[in-house]
C-alpha cells in the first residue's frame, strides 16, 4: 500500500485543482469527486497503518464537505487552506 500511496495522493491532488478551477456549474460534482478519493483514501490509509495520511484526509474530507455548502468567501479560502496544508502533511508521510 505505502509503494503507492503517493501516487494516490498526487490523483487527489488533480482532483482538487480541477474542483478549485471549475465553473460554478461544474464545481459540485468536482468536489464530490475529490471528496470521495479523500473518503477512499482516509479509510484505506487508516486500514494499512498510515495514521497520520488518514487524519489529514479526514480533514480534507471535513474541508471540502464545508466547500459543497457554504456560500461564505472566508470560509470557502480557510477550507481551502486547510486543503492545501492537510494535502502537503499526507504527501510528506507517503514519502
Amino acid at each position: 500500500y505505502a509503494a503507492g500511496l503517493a501516487s494516490k495522493i498526487e490523483g487527489l491532488r488533480a482532483a482538487l485543482e480541477h474542483a478549485r478551477a471549475a465553473d460554478d456549474s461544474a464545481r459540485p460534482a468536482a468536489l464530490e469527486a475529490a471528496q470521495r478519493i479523500a473518503h477512499t483514501l482516509h479509510g484505506s490509509a487508516g486500514t494499512y497503518g498510515q495514521m497520520a495520511v488518514s487524519k489529514a484526509m479526514a480533514a480534507i474530507e471535513m474541508a471540502l464537505e464545508r466547500l459543497a455548502t457554504s456560500d461564505d468567501p472566508e470560509g470557502r479560502e480557510a477550507s481551502w487552506r486547510l486543503i492545501e496544508v492537510s494535502l502537503e502533511r499526507a504527501g510528506r508521510r507517503s514519502d
